[in-house]
């Protein structure tokens, strides 16, 4: 194989590839990048500071820098001068270049007021999902963390809640919820498999209603005798209804475990594409997917494989990279190298496909079998439900 280091761009042009598809499934505010979140002045007369002129610039820096993003755009809007040492304070003027969608994004969402500007600019600057440390390309809105996408569809960590089962399930009210963050979400097409959604939610994090929870209770004890206690009509009725959800979405997770909220709506409705900034190249990434994993997909689809077998390949194409760790992942992908060391004829033919979810991979309509007769359901899925035969294509455009 030829040399990574003598070769990265031409690697990446013929082995790597952004799956844009993933990008569709979360939500989007559709923001014009060329835009700033907002030009419009409360005062166009002025053009200072008034008694903060006297603060040094370092000063006013390390200031927005803590302050929670809201605060920052709020003081944005004073004057001329308010805005110039905003957009030129670090770390806001990194996320406003690089990633303006993403304070679109949680302004939108109503949790601008939630979070700082530093926690932002963290999550934008760390490159690993913060539940399995692989890359991730995405921002779990309820928590203002990074996450990936095999993550996103499966893990309970970031499976939110809606408010009113956050209130029934933990005993909470409007006021014990003032700190938490309670995102509106946003009309749109969401999940690999284009569910529509017209109705707004509010959703937050299930682990910090809890930690809200406890604290309003006073403290774990008497938040568990609560809890147990089983007197709360709301309770009962929330519980009735998590039942029945978990009966209609039976499903198994990629360790072969019942997981009912695989690719729940909910879960890319509070999710939404962050670019990866690195700081010392000062330049952002995307996340490059394997062309070679999509091909150990596609030659996996016609061999009878178990659950936890299916999973391995579907978890491999789902998987994206930064340019270097995809330089790594090529190392051991033999698939991919099969695809570099290939005649130009055919890398030609490679790059005239559009590997992406929709036209890559093709759902068809599939039986799955969860233990017995009244588990059978037969409806248009994303391939990465438990199934017992599918099929996958690749076409070209």
């Amino acid at each position: 194989m030829p040399s990574l280091d003598c070769d990265r761009g031409a690697i990446f042009r013929v082995v790597a590839y952004h799956c844009r598809d993933y990008d569709a499934s979360v939500l989007s505010t559709l923001m014009d990048t060329n835009r700033e979140p907002s030009t419009r002045l409360m005062d166009h007369g002025r053009s200072t500071l008034g008694d903060l002129e006297v603060l040094a610039v370092e000063l006013l820096n390390e200031i927005l820098k803590y302050a929670h993003l809201s605060s920052v755009l709020t003081f944005r809007l004073l004057s001329k001068r308010a805005r110039a040492v905003v957009d030129a304070s670090v770390p806001y003027k990194h996320i406003l270049l690089n990633a303006p969608c993403i304070i679109s994004a949680l302004v939108r969402t109503g949790v601008s007021s939630h979070f700082t500007v530093d926690e932002i600019f963290r999550s934008f600057t760390t490159p690993n999902c913060q539940v399995c440390g692989m890359f991730g390309a995405f921002l779990w809105i309820p928590e203002c963390i990074r996450c990936c996408i095999p993550c996103l569809r499966e893990s309970p960590e970031l499976l939110p809640m809606t408010e009113c089962d956050a209130k029934a399930a933990f005993g909470l009210t409007k006021r014990t919820l003032a700190d938490v963050p309670v995102m509106i979400s946003l009309p749109g097409t969401y999940t690999l498999s284009k569910t529509p959604q017209k109705r707004a939610r509010r959703l937050l994090s299930q682990k910090r209603a809890r930690l809200a929870a406890v604290a309003a209770h006073g403290g774990e004890k008497s938040f568990m005798d609560w809890i147990n206690s089983g007197i709360s009509q709301s309770k009962a009725a929330h519980e009735q209804r998590l039942a029945a959800r978990n009966r209609a979405h039976a499903g198994c997770d990629s360790q072969g475990n019942i997981n009912c909220s695989i690719d729940d709506v909910k879960r890319f409705m509070a999710t939404t594409h962050l670019p990866y900034f690195d700081i010392t190249t000062r330049t952002t990434q995307n996340g490059l997917s394997c062309r070679g994993c999509q091909l150990a997909l596609d030659a996996a689809s016609s061999q009878t494989l178990s659950l936890i077998q299916s999973y391995v390949f579907l978890n491999r194409r789902d998987r994206t990279y930064t340019e270097d760790g995809l330089l790594e992942h090529v190392k051991e992908c033999v698939e991919a190298q099969s695809i570099w060391a290939s005649p130009s004829e055919r890398i030609v033919e490679l790059l005239a496909l559009n590997f992406t979810l929709t036209l890559g991979a093709v759902s068809t309509k599939t039986y799955i079998a969860l233990g017995s007769a009244r588990n059978m359901y037969k409806r248009h899925i994303h391939p990465t439900f438990i199934t017992l035969s599918y099929t996958f294509t690749i076409k070209g455009i």
